[in-house]
């Protein structure tokens, strides 16, 4: 887009060259034959090159001293280093141009002079093997429904949920297993996504290592917006969703939930797709029978 000049009303001739038999080259845009004013312009001209500079600046390749740099910055300016604090600093490029460029942001880190404590180690690492999990359970369920389930990226989120039949969406929280040091109970650790809380939600409880999945739950909302503590799976939240027998019933099983209102809303403005439902929708429940929807 940002090299045509059909968007600012010009048609050019001679944008590319090729010699017979072989690969096709741009040709710089002061050797193109242009007729000014051929189109009606989306853009002007000023806006055009403007916007085009700006994409160029963007896609030279960033040196790794000016990205220590930033990193030596955001250091200087909160006194400790972390992937969250990159991601909001407008000023620094995000954790994944580190990773990109170093191998890891932990070693991005260390690069600029910064020695993350034990405990930041361990928690990343943990963080890691949870994403990990994550991934491999969306590729899992992908692969049990392909024709009914696939990934959709969540708008203003780097999250994905699941999508049923192109457009019930279905929020998918995994909950860390510990136990309290004083009572030696178990416990699972459940974190709230403000974006997917009146989503139907796909609970998934790890086992005593965290690096495995103990049970499933689907429940018709997040109702917590904050961090909760499940204590077992007698919790009153998980007893107001269904535990899945196994995964092959997900998709029965989040068909037959009622989405709350905000859910329905949600879904149709993310998706596009009208949702239709057999019986009124309130603001929880579950019913019998499955959803409709149309595109």
């Amino acid at each position: 887009m940002l090299h045509n000049p059909k968007y600012y009303g010009s048609n050019a001739w001679g944008r590319t060259t090729q010699r017979l038999h072989g690969d096709q080259k741009r040709v710089a845009s002061v050797q193109w034959a242009e007729k000014p004013g051929a189109f009606i312009p989306l853009v002007d001209k000023r806006t055009f090159d403007r916007a085009r500079a700006a994409h160029l600046r963007r896609k030279r390749r960033i040196s790794d001293k000016k990205l220590l740099n930033g990193l030596k910055r955001l250091w200087a300016k909160h006194g400790r280093l972390s992937e969250t604090l990159v991601d909001k600093d407008r000023k620094t490029c995000a954790s994944a141009t580190y990773v990109r460029h170093f191998g890891s942001i932990w070693r991005a880190f260390r690069l600029a002079g910064y020695q993350p404590s034990v405990r930041s180690m361990a928690m990343a690492r943990s963080l890691a093997c949870t994403r990990r999990l994550r991934e491999e359970l969306l590729d899992r369920i992908e692969a049990l429904f392909p024709n009914q389930v696939r990934r959709y990226r969540l708008p203003g989120s780097k999250r994905s949920a699941l999508q049923l039949d192109n457009s019930l969406l279905v929020s998918v929280v995994l909950c860390r297993y510990y136990k309290t040091p004083s009572e030696e109970r178990i416990r699972w650790e459940l974190l709230s996504f403000p974006k997917e809380r009146e989503l139907v939600t796909l609970l998934c409880l790890l086992n005593s290592k965290n690096d495995g999945f103990h049970s499933f739950y689907v429940l018709p909302r997040n109702e917590h917006d904050r961090e909760h503590q499940l204590r077992g799976e007698a919790d009153p939240c998980l007893q107001r969703g269904k535990r899945l027998a196994s995964l092959a019933d997900l998709y029965d099983v989040a068909c037959s939930i009622r989405p709350t209102r905000t859910a329905v809303a949600y879904a149709e403005r993310a998706t596009g797709h009208a949702m239709q439902l057999s019986d009124e929708v309130s603001e929880s429940g579950v019913r019998p029978g499955r959803s409709r929807f149309q595109s």
